[in-house]
């Protein structure tokens, strides 16, 4: 639990990158990127974040984190073809 709260700490710590991140990577700023019917739409997004939050993380870590995750597995899979 020790890293969830290290986490947690350092995504509520430093606000402002915290925002630029979710700027970047989350669905509400870039509706286009997470719409229907592409790999990575809004629901897999929120799957990962309640997944997250099940595992103790804050709510605005998840959203992190579920941001951080999709667009790195993005990047993997867009390299494999």
């Amino acid at each position: 639990m020790k890293k969830v709260d290290e986490v947690s700490s350092v995504v509520k710590q430093y606000n402002n990158t915290t925002n630029e991140i979710l700027s970047i990577l989350s669905p509400e700023n870039r509706p286009q990127d997470f719409s229907s019917g592409k790999k990575f739409d809004r629901v897999t997004w929120t799957v990962y974040q309640k997944s997250f939050i099940e595992n103790g993380y804050s709510e605005l870590a998840a959203s992190v984190l579920a941001g951080i995750f999709l667009f790195e597995l993005e990047e993997l899979l867009s390299k494999g073809k």
